[in-house]
């Protein structure tokens, strides 16, 4: 290769170089979605009681938290977690959710798939359904049937990115990169919801219905944060 040549390639290679560092300053996103509106404040947002549920005395009632109190607070802006119990049949559901202001691989560890069997418990199953919300709103959710020792505990749970709402899965990576495009670093959280017994889809069924009655009962504006705002 003669010197010419050589200098020729040099400069190339420089320029190609030169062009990939800006592209990926340019494609690094950097407004954040949740300074684009109020915040969540999920324990002012998320009623004590609505419909026939009403939040239970003496809190948490065992439900399942990935990682120490501090890990949290590393990993989320906000958590609330609570136990509900319906007026009529005495049932109790346990609803917890997990904010964060910018969507990461970090805010993983709070998904059900990873959280609980770190806790102990098997994934005995897992199944993806579209959730019905109301007014046709039908969430990408994720069903597990989960058991511990004496502990049989199906659940229902879904993320948001931004305004989308996702399975967890293939679907919550697409909509980082959704966001990302567009210079937007999103928000999200994981909403999971719970109970204990072994008569899964009757289990299944009364999740459901928190789920709606919850939904029914918010404003506008929290649905959308807490469910998405997507109809699919």
């Amino acid at each position: 290769m003669n010197k010419r040549s050589f200098l020729v390639r040099a400069a190339a290679a420089s320029a190609l170089m030169g062009s990939a560092s800006v592209a990926g300053a340019l494609l690094t996103p950097t407004r954040r979605m949740a300074e684009l509106w109020p915040p969540i404040a999920l324990e002012q947002s998320v009623p004590k009681g609505f419909g026939r549920w009403r939040a239970a005395e003496g809190g948490l009632r065992g439900i399942v938290n990935p990682q120490t109190q501090a890990k949290l607070d590393e990993f989320y802006t906000e958590l609330l977690s609570r136990s509900y119990v319906s007026d009529t049949e005495r049932r109790m559901v346990m609803l917890s959710i997990a904010y964060g202001r910018e969507q990461s691989d970090t805010l993983s560890v709070h998904l059900p798939d990873v959280c609980y069997p770190a806790q102990g418990f098997e994934v005995r199953e897992v199944r993806h359904v579209p959730l019905d919300v109301g007014d046709g709103h039908l969430i990408p959710a994720r069903r597990l049937i989960t058991q511990a020792p004496q502990r049989p505990e199906p659940l229902t749970y879904w993320t948001t990115v931004g305004e989308r709402a996702a399975d967890g899965g293939l679907q919550r990576k697409l909509a980082q990169m959704h966001y990302g495009l567009q210079g937007l670093v999103p928000d999200g959280l994981v909403f999971r919801v719970s109970t204990i017994g072994d008569q899964f889809e009757e289990e299944f069924r009364v999740q459901h219905e928190f789920v709606r009655a919850l939904a029914a009962a918010v404003p506008t504006a929290v649905r959308r944060r807490l469910m998405g705002s997507e109809v699919r």
